[in-house]
């Protein structure tokens, strides 16, 4: 069980909940299989078989989220789609989960430095900031985002093609997304919206070959332990880069 793509989020920091309350809250909106007279059904699940909706593993927790869709007539597709399209549109878990602890206790993470802003001073430079290198893909956009450029498995850093990219960032193109690697260790794409996308641990695969246990349940434990310790690391760097948190 490893992460593809990551949404970073944070918890307010009056906001405090125990495992066990969390737990509670949780059970609230706890899935169920869609009734038949329901399009849809959601709601948290055990990350492990018959375990806590709440799974802590070395400090860190892991709740999953499971969706339910039944197939559809395409008249009933098309007014449900109706019926949502003026709702705002949400991360069906975090919307889930505010619904589930009453209030809104995670928002976004807002940094000082727009991710647009860092990756564009990046390939200005030619190089990425500390810890982190500049890899092959990237996509620069326009401002009415009518027009875009997009370099698929190229050498960003070279010459040719970094002058080229300064030429499309002085006519107001802007980074949508780069290719990056942090330490050696974690390869991603950051988007301008503070998105990441194709994480990849480098050093993982040849960790987590080390595993001895028996079952499924201790394969997750393994795996999730060794990604969130890469992970504690890697989000507060990128955080760094990005200036902080915005106020």
């Amino acid at each position: 069980m490893i992460f593809k793509n990551l949404q970073i989020y944070r918890l307010r920091s009056d906001y405090h909940l125990s495992k066990a309350d969390l737990t509670a809250w949780l059970e609230q909106g706890q899935f169920t299989r869609c009734p038949p007279d329901r399009p849809a059904s959601c709601g948290w699940t055990p990350p492990r078989e018959h375990g806590d909706l709440v799974h802590a593993v070395n400090g860190h927790w892991l709740l999953a989220f499971a969706t339910e869709q039944r197939l559809l007539p395409a008249e009933t597709i098309n007014r449900t789609v109706r019926e949502l399209a003026d709702r705002a549109a949400a991360d069906p878990a975090l919307a889930h989960y505010c619904r589930c602890v009453g209030g809104k206790p995670v928002m976004l993470l807002r940094p000082a430095i727009a991710p647009s802003a860092l990756m564009a001073a990046w390939l200005t430079k030619g190089e990425g900031g500390p810890g982190f290198t500049i890899d092959r893909d990237c996509e620069l956009r326009a401002a009415d985002e009518k027009q875009a450029v997009r370099y698929t498995n190229q050498p960003l850093t070279d010459a040719a093609i970094a002058d080229e990219i300064r030429a499309h960032l002085a006519t107001g193109q802007m980074p949508a997304r780069l290719s990056l690697t942090w330490n050696d260790r974690i390869s991603f794409t950051l988007t301008d919206s503070l998105e990441i996308r194709r994480l990849f641990f480098i050093y993982l695969s040849e960790e987590m070959s080390g595993f001895t246990g028996s079952t499924v349940e201790e394969k997750l434990d393994f795996d999730f332990s060794l990604m969130a310790h890469e992970l504690a690391q890697f989000l507060p760097a990128l955080v760094k880069a990005l200036g902080g948190e915005g106020v």
